[in-house]
């Protein structure tokens, strides 16, 4: 099941674009790269994917290294979870956060929930300490553990978080398995960033969905704009 739209939340125009400086092109000049437009992105949630990008030239956080495709596939890709969240959660767990995204996303588009990044890879939850606290994100937490063990870790989570993020988390049903022990009674939202989703990926998280207690919705897909067309899709399964 999916939708192309979400009755929840709209986004506004994104404002024109300004003309393009330069002199004019003849035939046989290459055409420039295609700038993108951010102005219509949160300036904090910008300045730590540069500072993140900074950072990847040291440690492999991201395959991405090129600014304007990180824009479409960290930036803009995470605020997509905006369209689907239609309550404000309190506490917020991304799991698996690997350079951030989407974790730091929901932490600007939430500032006044607590969100806490999962990242079991000590050197990247290191690096994700660096760029937050660079771009005066010291309020967002990182734990440099394995999501398995939050519950004897990190007890003061179980049972109040809200929204569970997972944008590389691979299998459906494994998210939903890491998630269940720190989800609250309501509302509680798990959104997985997903490509596609099989037929026996779909059966084995409406089993691991129901024995938990969380409801499927349908799937919100879109197509992220250029420079890197793709459609990608949010599952989610949610309690109220």
């Amino acid at each position: 099941m999916t939708h192309s739209s979400h009755p929840f939340r709209a986004r506004p125009p994104r404002p024109p674009r300004p003309p393009r400086p330069g002199a004019p092109r003849t035939p046989d000049t290459p055409k420039p790269p295609r700038k993108q437009d951010d102005s219509d992105l949160p300036p904090l949630l910008v300045a730590y994917l540069e500072r993140m990008l900074v950072e990847n030239q040291k440690l492999n956080l991201t395959a991405i290294r090129e600014r304007e495709l990180a824009l479409t596939l960290h930036v803009r890709d995470s605020l997509k979870l905006w369209d689907v969240v239609a309550f404000e959660p309190q506490v917020i767990v991304d799991i698996g956060s690997g350079n951030g995204f989407p974790g730091v996303a929901a932490a600007v588009l939430w500032p006044n929930a607590r969100t806490v990044l999962v990242e079991r890879t000590q050197k990247k939850a290191a690096a994700i300490r660096r760029c937050l606290d660079d771009v005066g994100l010291e309020r967002v937490e990182t734990l440099p553990v394995d999501a398995a063990q939050l519950p004897a870790l990190h007890a003061d989570l179980c049972g109040h978080v809200n929204l569970v993020t997972a944008r590389a988390m691979g299998q459906l049903d494994a998210a939903l398995t890491l998630a269940q022990p720190l989800i609250a009674s309501a509302p509680a939202l798990v959104v997985q960033w997903k490509a596609g989703v099989d037929d026996d990926e779909r059966r084995r998280s409406l089993l691991a969905a129901r024995r938990i207690g969380l409801t499927p919705r349908d799937d919100y897909e879109y197509t992220l704009k250029a420079p890197d067309q793709r459609t990608r899709r949010l599952v989610c399964f949610l309690r109220m």
